[in-house]
């Protein structure tokens, strides 16, 4: 039971640790490479804290169980929308910029319907659908680029100059370094999170499937909360959002895409 416990303890330290690591690291990344902080929050934030459910998705693909694959995604997305966003927002409200309002979401429930579409004919997605998912992922994050940059250039005509920022800002390599071990971090995190709450509750006596529908459902959630809750304690709106439109893009195009493609090999 104690080694449980200090699972719980360190695995929650290393997602408030981490997680402040990969909002500080995406937010000077942005500044680095010229693009919108919103940008960076839609794509290697959200595909950084989507890894878990990456994993679990593709592991249960391989090993035939494509329904537990494609469930992971969509009980991930309701996670990310009702619970994430909803604790964030409760935590400070944020601010939603016209580019998500009238691009970003409309895209994102676009990619709902058309998932939907293709699991409902046939009840199955082919190959050849997930081919186009993934090739809609691609698309869709160097739109996404392009746009960034467009929006990045505007943000930096607007803003005053300030040379001793820039002078103090890290470099992308110290940046890239901050977002990497960041998403290791939370990862880890949120693995020693569930693994010690899993032990404790069958200490107690509660199911598996109980377990499973609760503390492994939302430890695979875990580190979106943690990066959206810290992103917006520290007043950044835009990776906070972006992280959860995104997570879900990510999930339903490149997850749902990767784990139905695998059969073809």
């Amino acid at each position: 039971m104690f080694i449980d416990l200090l699972l719980c303890i360190v695995g929650l330290v290393l997602l408030v640790y981490c997680a402040d690591k990969l909002v500080e690291g995406a937010s000077n990344l942005a500044l680095n490479f010229g693009v919108s902080k919103l940008v960076i929050g839609l794509t290697i934030v959200a595909a950084g804290t989507s890894l878990p459910e990456f994993v679990v998705s593709l592991n249960s693909s391989i090993k035939g169980n494509p329904a537990l694959s494609l469930g992971n995604v969509v009980g991930s997305n309701i996670m990310n929308i009702a619970l994430i966003l909803g604790i964030t927002a409760l935590i400070k409200p944020i601010s939603c910029t016209k580019a998500m309002v009238k691009r970003d979401v409309p895209i994102m429930i676009i990619v709902t319907g058309l998932v939907w579409y293709m699991a409902h004919t046939d009840a199955i997605i082919t190959p050849n659908e997930a081919l186009i998912l993934i090739a809609l992922f691609v698309a869709y994050n160097i739109m996404n680029y392009k746009i960034g940059k467009k929006e990045g250039e505007a943000e930096a005509s607007t803003a005053p100059e300030n040379p001793e920022e820039e002078e103090k800002l890290p470099s992308t390599w110290f940046n890239v370094l901050c977002i990497v071990g960041g998403l290791i971090g939370l990862v880890l995190g949120s693995e020693c999170l569930v693994r010690g709450s899993v032990s404790i509750a069958k200490y107690f006596g509660v199911s598996d499937e109980i377990i499973g529908l609760t503390l492994v459902a939302i430890g695979t959630s875990l580190p979106e909360l943690a990066t959206s809750i810290v992103a917006a304690r520290k007043g950044q709106s835009d990776l906070a959002i972006g992280n959860v439109v995104g997570s879900n893009i990510f999930n339903l195009l490149a997850i749902v895409g990767t784990a139905a493609v695998v059969p073809m090999f």
